[in-house]
Order: structure tokens, then sequence, then C-alpha cells
């Protein structure tokens, strides 16, 4: 099953956990923030959801697509 993941960037407070446990999918943009890459859609549902659920700012949801 594909994903679909959003960062709402209001949220996002740089603590950089999503980065550090999924780096292929996730990156910093230039004021710090969390984003998704192109390749964020190669990480397994399961994964993205508990990245997702221990995101400090609570600034990542997954949706099935």
């Amino acid at each position: 099953m594909r994903a679909k993941v959003e960062i709402d960037s209001e949220s996002c407070i740089s603590s950089g956990k999503c980065v550090s446990r999924a780096p292929v999918g996730f990156s910093f943009d230039e004021h710090d923030l969390a984003v998704t890459t192109a390749a964020v859609s190669e990480i397994d549902m399961a994964t993205l959801r508990r990245i997702a659920d221990e995101c400090p700012g609570g600034a990542i949801t997954v949706h099935a697509d």
C-alpha cells in the first residue's frame, strides 16, 4: 500500500526525528523545516505511521494513497 505524507510546516519544530529515522524520505528545507523527498513513497506504511506518531510537533500526517 502506498502512502501520501503531508508535513504541516506551521507545526514542525525541526526536531529531526523524521530525518534521522528515514533520511531517504525526509530532509530539511532552507528554513530547517522537515520536507518529504520523492523517495518517501519507498518507505513502508508501518514505518511512516511510526515516524508520524513520534513527531513531537505532530506535523506529519500519513494517508493511504
